[in-house]
C-alpha cells in the first residue's frame, strides 16, 4: 500500500468504469453518479505516516523485548528440598576440619629386666647337688658315650674327650660306680668333693674283665639352670 491511498483503494470497484456516468443520454432516466477517486491530501498522508511509524515502531520494541528476553543467559535454580509441604533451600556445604594429629606410641619393645639375683646355696643344697653330678658322670661313662660324658663335664678338653673315645672303641661292657665324699661349699655356686669308686669293663681276644679303682678330687658348679655339674678333676 503506497502512501497516498487510504482504506476505500482495498476495496475493488462498484462498477467496471470508475468515474463514468452509466445510463444512454436523453433516455429520460435519473443518473447514477459513481463517486470518483481522489488523491489524499497532505495533512492525510502525514497522519497515515504517523501510525506507521507507531504501529511500525511498538512491534520493533517488543520483538526486541523479546529477543532481549529470549538472549539472556540462563540461570539454574538454587538446589531445594522438599519436607512435607515446605520447601527448604539446600544449605552450602561446610568446610571440615583437618583430622587431628594422634601422637603414636614407640613400638621399641622395653628392654626386659634382668632377673633377680639368685640367692647363694646352702650346704645341703651343695652336697645334694654335689652327689647327683657325681651319679651323672658315673651314667655318662657307664653308657660308652663320649658325648654323654662330656655333657656331664662340660669343661672336659679336647684332648681328655678324644682318649675317652680311644678308650671306649677298644673296653665293651663298661661300669662305673663313684661315690661323692666330705663335700664343701667354696663359693655361692661352687663345691668341691673327693670321689672314689671303681671302673670294670671287657677288652681284649678272648675277652677278659679288667676292674680299677679310681680316686680324684672334684670341682663342681651350679649352672644357669640351677643344676650342679662337673667342672674339673685333678
Amino acid at each position: 500500500m503506497s502512501d497516498g491511498q487510504d482504506d476505500a483503494d482495498d476495496r475493488p470497484p462498484t462498477s467496471p468504469a470508475s468515474g463514468a456516468r452509466r445510463g444512454s443520454p436523453g433516455s429520460g432516466s435519473a443518473s447514477i453518479i459513481i463517486p470518483v477517486r481522489t488523491a489524499p491530501d497532505d495533512e492525510t498522508r502525514r497522519h497515515r505516516r504517523r501510525r506507521t511509524l507507531a504501529v511500525g515502531g511498538g512491534l520493533a520494541v517488543a520483538l526486541l523485548a523479546g529477543a532481549v528476553l529470549v538472549t539472556r543467559p540462563h540461570r539454574a535454580p538454587p538446589t531445594t528440598a522438599r519436607s512435607g509441604s515446605t520447601t527448604v533451600a539446600a544449605a552450602p556445604p561446610v568446610p571440615t576440619a583437618p583430622p587431628a594429629t594422634v601422637a603414636t606410641r614407640d613400638s621399641t619393645p622395653a628392654p626386659t629386666p634382668p632377673p633377680p639375683a639368685r640367692p647363694p646355696a646352702t650346704a645341703a643344697e651343695a652336697r645334694a647337688g654335689v652327689v647327683a653330678a657325681v651319679a651323672a658322670y658315673a651314667a655318662a661313662i657307664s653308657s660308652g658315650d663320649a658325648d654323654a660324658i662330656a655333657r656331664a663335664y662340660p669343661t672336659l678338653s679336647a684332648d681328655d674327650r678324644a682318649a675317652w673315645r680311644g678308650f671306649l672303641a677298644d673296653a665293651r661292657d663298661v661300669r662305673a660306680r663313684l661315690v661323692a665324699r666330705s663335700v664343701r661349699r667354696v663359693g655361692d655356686d661352687r663345691a668341691e668333693s673327693a670321689v672314689s669308686g671303681t671302673y670294670s669293663y671287657r677288652i681284649g681276644t678272648p675277652s677278659r674283665r679288667v676292674r680299677s679303682t679310681v680316686r680324684f678330687r672334684g670341682s663342681f658348679a651350679r649352672d644357669t639352670t640351677g643344676a650342679w655339674v662337673l667342672s674339673d678333676v685333678r
